[in-house]
């Protein structure tokens, strides 16, 4: 269940305080205007900073007491590896840009709140969500200076565990000539404020519309890259992920989604499959991959998609062998009963239309681990008579 950004912000202080026995500083006024009576401070806010995605971040300082949580030891990587921009606000809002470095292309925008440190210079402190929980991050502005109309932030990132010396800028300049080519829609639909140009239509839905049609990612195979109208519609864009790397999403593998008659739905995910299945069963391959049988209704303005078949995987534990919490899955065993997959128990996506383009549509999509504004192109409904859900399939598997 996703929690208020306040109750997890205390939640993560806690935390963090058991671990690093330093002095914190909490936002307890959520809803109040930061004092913007610095002019460091102002500086800092209504500004889109981003940093270079890499190991060039120098680590200040840091612990190995982590939290008791599996991916803990690998947060460090998001900051290093997949933290890329930050916006502050004046109205005390803040936001985390993130582009994994796992998965299809995909921007994720952490929510939080900022305040003025009133015990440090030039400092501010943040909770916010990030990728994989909830942080107090304060920063410490070292230096702010502007060269060639590019201005340049370098601060001490302080976020419990370890602190971080980083140099951000005001311009994306700093992904190269072309940073699009990397980063589609890098600087033009990677703020905060692009979300504003997207409202969701709340106008009911026809079933006519829907049935017997499928919605594809970008990402589910490469040559979508080509269908696409502009450099937008080929990115993901989440506004919350529960946990990046126990609880990922399927929408970052690439994902298709068939809506057929009499409400049946199907997902094909082969991408998730082939880290799910290959464990256990490495002569399987794309073109015999199972699907995820699902069901599908419409509820006036909302596509409602459940399904008892969605695996239950996270990247953290294809790479990294992390232990997870299964305790909303149920094991499907095959043949061989210490072999099988964990399925969620019950799984649902809901889906929002923002608005009809000439190859697909926008859409807003929402489940309890995941909020996500992605494109999906609009396809012919496939032939469904071979397919097999993954229950069926992995019962069959030695």
């Amino acid at each position: 269940m996703k929690k208020t950004v306040i109750i997890a912000s205390l939640l993560a202080t806690i935390l963090f305080s058991a671990c690093d026995q330093r002095d914190t500083i909490d936002v307890y006024e959520t809803s109040s205007t930061p004092d913007l009576s610095n002019p460091i401070v102002q500086k800092l806010t209504n500004v889109t900073w981003y940093k270079n995605i890499g190991i060039e971040n120098t680590t200040v300082w840091t612990t190995t007491k982590f939290k008791e949580k599996a991916s803990s030891p690998f947060e460090s990587m998001l900051y290093m590896m997949a933290w890329m921009g930050m916006e502050l606000r004046r109205d005390g809002s803040s936001t985390l840009l993130f582009q994994p470095p796992l998965g299809e292309k995909s921007y994720i925008f952490c929510q939080g709140k900022w305040k003025v440190s009133t015990t440090e210079k030039n400092s501010i402190v943040v909770d916010t969500k990030t990728p994989v929980g909830y942080i107090n991050m304060k920063l410490k502005v070292k230096d702010l200076q502007a060269k060639d109309n590019v201005s340049i932030l370098t601060a001490l990132i302080d976020v419990g565990d370890r602190v971080l010396m980083i140099d951000f800028y005001n311009n994306t300049s700093i992904y190269g000539d072309n940073p699009q080519k990397e980063f589609p829609g890098i600087g033009k639909s990677t703020s905060q404020d692009w979300f504003s140009t997207m409202p969701v239509s709340h106008n009911p839905l026809s079933l006519a519309n829907y049935v017997n049609t499928s919605w594809e990612t970008i990402s589910y195979k490469t040559e979508n890259k080509d269908e696409a109208e502009d450099d937008a519609q080929l990115s993901v864009r989440s506004l919350f992920v529960e946990d990046l790397l126990t609880k990922t999403p399927a929408f970052f593998y690439g994902l298709k989604l068939s809506l057929g008659k009499d409400n049946k739905a199907f997902i094909q995910v082969p991408k998730l499959m082939k880290d799910a299945l290959m464990k256990n069963w490495n002569d399987l391959y794309e073109d015999n991959y199972p699907i995820v049988n699902a069901t599908w209704r419409i509820n006036g303005s909302k596509i409602i998609v459940e399904t008892d078949e969605m695996p239950h995987l996270g990247m953290g534990e294809v790479l990294f062998n992390l232990i997870t919490d299964k305790s909303q899955a149920v094991f499907v065993p095959s043949k061989t009963p210490e072999k099988g997959i964990y399925l969620w128990r019950h799984f649902y996506y809901i889906l929002e239309l923002v608005k009809n383009t000439s190859k697909g549509a926008w859409f807003r999509v929402t489940s309890e681990q995941e909020t996500h504004y992605v494109f999906m192109l609009k396809t012919p409904m496939p032939d469904t008579s071979k397919f097999v859900g993954i229950k069926d399939a992995v019962r069959q598997l030695n």
